[in-house]
């Protein structure tokens, strides 16, 4: 199975150092993986076009990266993709509020750090689907137990 890593260290520059644990890990667990950085340089249409021939079956974002992305109608392009979804917060929930509040759709899961976290997300958005946590904060997250969870959640095989 191939998992795709969406990632904008422009805007969050922690992600570079992240998501790189997190591909070391999806490797060491006999999953492939890629990095995809979201950058300025090139327009997004192209960009959305280039994930979208990765035909990943997961799509793992981390801090929302890939919202950027959108129809003419200004909905999610990401809710159009083949696939599941995972978006890794990494950062507190109220940052997140305007991407918490648009309309996702059932393949989305959202991982925010720690249990509490992510009870006050499903309070203060109880339409968003799918709101689970993982356990630690920048070195101490612990990456394999989130993926497990991940791949247990989004019902994908790890083939």
């Amino acid at each position: 199975m191939k998992t795709l890593i969406i990632t904008n260290k422009e805007r969050f520059p922690e992600q570079d150092k992240r998501s790189s644990q997190f591909l070391k890990s999806l490797k060491n667990m006999g999953i492939e993986g890629e990095i995809y950085n979201i950058h300025r340089d090139k327009p997004l249409h192209i960009q959305f076009l280039e994930i979208q021939k990765r035909n990943a079956p997961l799509i793992v974002s981390f801090d929302f990266a890939g919202f950027e992305f959108r129809t003419e109608q200004e909905e999610i392009s990401l809710n159009l993709l083949y696939g599941r979804i995972a978006y890794i917060l990494l950062n507190h929930w109220k940052i997140y509020e305007n991407p918490l509040k648009e309309r996702m759709n059932f393949s989305m899961f959202i991982y925010c750090q720690g249990e509490g976290e992510a009870k006050r997300v499903r309070q203060e958005f109880p339409d968003v689907p799918n709101v689970g946590f993982y356990e630690g904060k920048g070195e101490e997250i612990q990456w394999n137990p989130l993926i497990e969870k991940i791949l247990l959640d989004t019902e994908l095989e790890m083939v």
